[in-house]
């Protein structure tokens, strides 16, 4: 049973049908995020989605301030669900 939730969720993350799309959006904040391993993360708001938050590394993460739009490419995944394949400056 865990085997089978494994590959389907493989499918998931990693097969896509049609061709990837971009959407323009702005920065609406910026977290950064200490300790053993840290990370930085963007929380977007396009037109069609709801708030998205996006782990970026910190190169990007320092170049892009709030407000500034950024261009995610988005594939849909077999099952229908759209997933952010990379991230740009606008």
């Amino acid at each position: 049973m865990l085997l089978c939730i494994g590959i389907v969720g493989a499918i998931n993350m990693h097969g896509f049908i049609g061709q990837p799309f971009l959407i323009t959006t702005p920065v609406i904040e910026k977290t950064e995020r200490n300790g053993r391993s840290a990370y930085y993360t963007m929380t977007v708001k396009p037109d069609t989605y709801q708030n998205l938050e996006l782990r970026v590394d910190k190169e990007f993460w320092t170049q892009i301030s709030l407000g500034q739009h950024v261009v995610l490419t988005v594939k849909k995944n077999v099952i229908g669900l759209s997933v952010v394949s990379d991230y740009a400056q606008f």
